[in-house]
């Protein structure tokens, strides 16, 4: 937990969520290489209690069963919105991080259209 929880390093929160993403990913591919797609509705109720979601077990459960469908080695993240879209601005004296919504919706189109063009190939 203090690995993915640190925070006092030169980009601080930054970083601190890109160690939050590796170790999901590790988790992830952990559960998809140990677990069977029937022990699923066991694994969900042993984790319901510590996660807060309007989705229902049975939603789970399918979604769960899409994560057996995915080829490992092509989990991704990316960070939202992307460090070069980050811009300092001042706001009433302070310094805020300020990012133009549409430069992030065509950042995410672009991610996404590549991903599509890339599983086409």
């Amino acid at each position: 937990m203090q690995y993915v929880r640190f925070r006092h390093d030169a980009y601080g929160d930054f970083a601190r969520t890109e160690r939050q993403r590796k170790f999901l990913k590790a988790v992830v591919i952990e559960l998809l290489t140990r677990t069977k797609v029937t022990e699923l509705p066991k694994l969900i109720l042993f984790f319901e209690p510590y996660i807060e979601t309007n989705i229902s077990d049975d939603d789970m459960i399918k979604l769960g069963k899409l994560g057996f469908e995915i080829d490992r080695e092509s989990i991704d993240s990316i960070q939202l919105p992307p460090m070069e879209l980050i811009q300092e601005k001042s706001v009433n004296g302070n310094a805020v991080l300020y990012v133009e919504p549409e430069q992030v919706r065509s950042y995410v189109k672009s991610i996404l259209s590549d991903d599509t063009r890339a599983q086409s190939d």
